[in-house]
């Protein structure tokens, strides 16, 4: 396991201490560029698992907060952060989170390239990044079979937004961005 970006010691010091899990550096380096843009970075590790599919996160997460109890219970909450891609074991992530309320998962759909790519384009349904909802907006979620969400996912958002595409159509948006880079956070604000 790779610890990335903030000191074991800040594990230890911070009681309401977050955890994220990330797939990838690009991931990683998106939230602790909001961290310290919150001021709040001495309250996250930000670690990248030796396995990074999504079922294999959500396990880590529950070993991190197995040990994190032995010690003393200083975790909040452990995020798994991953792409959606094509992952075999993304719905299992979800089962198995389900069975620890201190587990949370962030998914991009399919990748974080379409998030960033958000914020320079508007979307086929003529939404774009910057659009408020007004009043409380609720989100419902249903639950569908493994094999129609797979459909569903094939036959609508690959066809939209595919993850090599999201990337070429984001660098000729944005030149400047290098996947794993930094300063994402400031150059999207």
């Amino acid at each position: 396991m790779k610890r990335a970006l903030v000191p074991k010691e800040t594990l230890e010091a911070a009681p309401d201490h977050l955890c994220f899990l990330v797939e990838g550096e690009t991931e990683g380096n998106y939230i602790s560029a909001y961290a310290r843009r919150l001021g709040v970075l001495n309250k996250i590790s930000i670690i990248k698992p030796s396995g990074n599919s999504p079922a294999e996160m959500v396990r880590e997460a529950a070993r991190i907060l197995a040990l994190d109890e032995l010690k003393g219970t200083t975790l909040r909450e452990v995020w798994c952060v991953f792409d959606r891609d094509r992952h075999p074991s993304y719905q299992e992530a979800f089962e198995l989170a389900s069975r620890n309320r201190r587990i949370r998962l962030c998914w991009s759909n399919p990748c974080i390239e379409l998030w960033f790519l958000m914020h320079f384009l508007k979307l086929p349904c003529e939404l774009t990044a910057s659009v408020r909802f007004p009043g409380p907006t609720q989100t419902q979620l249903i639950k569908v079979s493994e094999s129609m969400e797979k459909e569903i996912i094939e036959q609508v958002y690959y066809k939209l937004f595919n993850p090599e595409e999201c990337l070429e159509a984001l660098m000729k948006q944005w030149p400047s961005y290098k996947k794993n880079g930094l300063g994402y956070v400031e150059e999207l604000h």
